[in-house]
């Protein structure tokens, strides 16, 4: 359920998602198979997603099975089941949609066959059979589909057969090619001309044939949910993935359909034909698990199937139909190559600055995407910058972790308490997943939603810039920062065991900014400095998890550059640095430029060192002008080099301060 549930949230807009009980748990709780708040719920919701469910045995031996219960409450007696092949395993291009009615409390008509010496009791109720055929016809409509076959045998049940004919003449009228077949005859064509049935309607006693041929075409039972629609409301039922799969290896195609059909049955039919696409994908690029003769557990088919989704929900939107390629981009890739061309790259590391430029305070452009984007491209260009970097303030998504944090209207958020600073609170601390808008809106408002604007309204090619701290310093924030500097003396394992955990959220919140339109991961470890930490200790709590961020990045898109930045003394750490997958060192003015050129040794680039307090904020034009080609005399010959602030442009920083930079990385090679 938990990948149905994920799926659901990541692309139902607008539906509200709830949860329920039944089976056990349900009963252990109430003595009723649903339990009194579900059946509440039901009252309310248009669509129910049910995992699979296992029958109760009561004291007298009597089987009792939830899913009955929950079908007969919720009034639907119809059922449908979609097979479809999936990458090759079965055979190529079969999809068919499998309808029969469900047992029926009431009668129109009953017939009784001896068969090999057993009675058979066959119970009719002509309204259902209407139902069946009514709501499997609208389907048909909804999708432009005209063929169909009705499937029935009247040498066992006559009566109930004609009864079944006649529902299916009088539904599928004039603009239907309608096909009357014994299941017999019928099972002998699909088998010898499986893409000729896309629609199956057949009576209750021939489901699980008509179902099983199905299966046997298209790689297995399992992998179609059980699909229950009604006039007002529907149920899906999650296939049992296999009673014989080994521990974690249980195939979720069955959960994702189910979520495909609870979508379009909703009205989200493009949502729907997004989850579709993306489980197709899953399967054509050769992912499968044990059962379909593959090898992935249930976590790394997921992880595949949530990466295409991603692609196809949150493409980092390429807005070459409208940005000019002036060659921002390539400089920088040139100097990231350790290249040399006619100018240093620039990057104004500015942030809520770019607000204070355009009039409007920080606080007005931090919740409002479309400001946000505004401002920082304008500010990018007008100060020249080969980057641009929208007002995402890095202390929002503390809000989503449900800590305190005040917002300034001009300066970031500050964060105030602790969350978690012992091994059980660690253990319980709950990180949201960066791609469930519903788990984290302020970061989906702030960071997601300013990036997609952003890469929408370029019209150069600017490198985009998301941001993070890094895995430490997040861990900081978390622990409280003098706690957790002081517990990596005496817990060293404690602050390991937190930083663990938050390496996967942080990574997940960069992979969220690219798939936004991030072109460049930006991560900022200040609490990695050596200020704070030795190289030796860098090497201990930080290294392994900075690998692991830039790594599932580099998974996903390698053409995406990482740029980590660290404050104030990094000599001795940068070579730490070469191992990790980083492309390039932000540093601080803390550090000489031609030292920190000698000790990257040609194996990272480095981004820096302008001072931005004394320099930026305070300094003039000529003056940083001459500071500027003092560091690129001493750092950018030979490439590797990007010119910038130590850290981030100050707030109040005059726009002609912030454009000699930029205008000195133009012009050095050129004097």
């Amino acid at each position: 359920m938990d990948i149905a549930v994920k799926t659901m949230d990541m692309v139902s807009t607008g539906l509200e998602i709830v949860s329920g009980g039944i089976g056990y748990s349900a009963y252990e709780k109430c003595g009723q198979d649903i339990d009194v708040e579900t059946l509440d719920a039901l009252a309310e919701c248009k669509g129910v997603i049910c995992g699979p469910v296992q029958p109760r045995t009561d004291g007298r031996g009597k089987m009792h099975d939830p899913l009955d219960v929950l079908k007969t409450h919720m009034g639907l007696f119809a059922m449908m089941r979609p097979f479809e092949t999936y990458g090759n395993h079965g055979v190529s291009g079969v999809s068919a949609k499998i309808w029969a009615g469900t047992t029926a409390i009431g009668r129109d008509a009953v017939e009784t066959r001896e068969l090999d010496g057993i009675t058979l009791t066959k119970y009719v109720r002509m309204s259902f059979y209407q139902r069946t055929m009514r709501l499997a016809c609208a389907d048909m409509k909804l999708h432009g589909e005209k063929e169909v076959a009705c499937i029935s045998r009247d040498d066992i049940f006559p009566e109930s057969s004609a009864l079944f004919r006649q529902a299916f003449d009088e539904t599928f009228g004039e603009g239907f090619e309608r096909a009357h077949l014994n299941v017999i005859r019928w099972a002998e064509e699909m088998v010898s001309h499986p893409l000729r049935f896309r629609n199956v309607i057949c009576a209750d006693l021939y489901s699980n044939v008509a179902a099983g041929i199905a299966a046997g075409l298209t790689g297995g039972n399992r992998l179609a949910p059980y699909f229950y629609p009604g006039d007002n409301t529907n149920l899906v039922y999650i296939n049992r993935p296999g009673d014989f799969q080994p521990d974690g290896t249980a195939n979720p195609t069955s959960a994702l359909v189910s979520v495909a059909l609870t979508l379009q049955y909703n009205s989200r039919i493009p949502g729907a034909d997004t989850v579709m696409d993306a489980l197709r994908a899953t399967y054509a690029e050769g992912t499968s698990t044990p059962d379909m003769g593959g090898t992935a557990t249930a976590r790394e088919f997921a992880d595949r199937f949530f990466r295409h989704l991603r692609y196809a929900l949150y493409p980092a939107t390429d807005s070459s139909a409208m940005m000019k390629d002036t060659g921002h981009r390539a400089c920088v890739e040139a100097a990231l190559n350790f290249e040399e061309t006619d100018r240093v790259p620039v990057n104004n590391f500015a942030l809520v600055t770019a607000a204070r430029s355009a009039g409007v305070t920080v606080e007005e452009a931090r919740w409002n995407p479309k400001l946000s984007a505004k401002v920082s491209v304008d500010y990018a260009l007008k100060t020249e910058s080969d980057f641009v970097k929208p007002v995402l303030d890095s202390q929002v998504p503390f809000i989503d972790l449900g800590m305190d944090v005040s917002m300034p209207e001009n300066d970031y958020g500050r964060v105030h308490g602790k969350k978690a600073t012992n091994a059980e609170e660690i253990d319980d601390l709950a990180l949201f997943d960066p791609y469930a808008a519903a788990e984290c809106p302020n970061f989906t408002k702030v960071f997601v939603e300013s990036l997609e604007e952003t890469s929408r309204i370029l019209p150069e090619d600017l490198h985009i810039c998301g941001l993070s701290w890094g895995p430490f310093t997040t861990a900081g924030y978390v622990m409280g920062m003098e706690d957790m500097i002081m517990n990596t003396m005496m817990e060293p394992d404690l602050v390991k065991k937190l930083v663990a955990k938050v390496t996967q959220y942080v990574s997940g919140i960069q992979r969220r900014m690219v798939d936004a339109g991030a072109t460049v991961m930006w991560m900022a470890d200040p609490s990695s400095s050596e200020d704070m930490i030795s190289a030796d200790m860098f090497q201990e709590f930080s290294h392994d998890a900075i690998r692991k961020v830039v790594s599932d990045v580099k998974a996903e898109d390698p053409s995406i550059p990482a740029f980590i930045h660290i404050c104030g003394k990094t000599l001795d750490t940068i070579p730490c640095l070469f191992d990790t997958g980083a492309d390039c060192l932000s540093f601080d003015h803390a550090v000489d430029p031609g030292q920190a050129k000698k000790a990257a040794a040609g194996k990272i680039a480095l981004m820096g060192n302008i001072d931005p307090v004394q320099q930026i904020l305070y300094g003039n034009p000529q003056g940083i002008t001459e500071e500027c080609n003092r560091i690129m005399g001493l750092a950018a010959e030979g490439g590797g080099f990007v010119l910038a602030p130590g850290c981030e442009t100050p707030l109040m920083s005059p726009d002609e301060n912030v454009l000699a930079m930029g205008r000195a990385g133009r012009d050095f090679f050129g004097h």
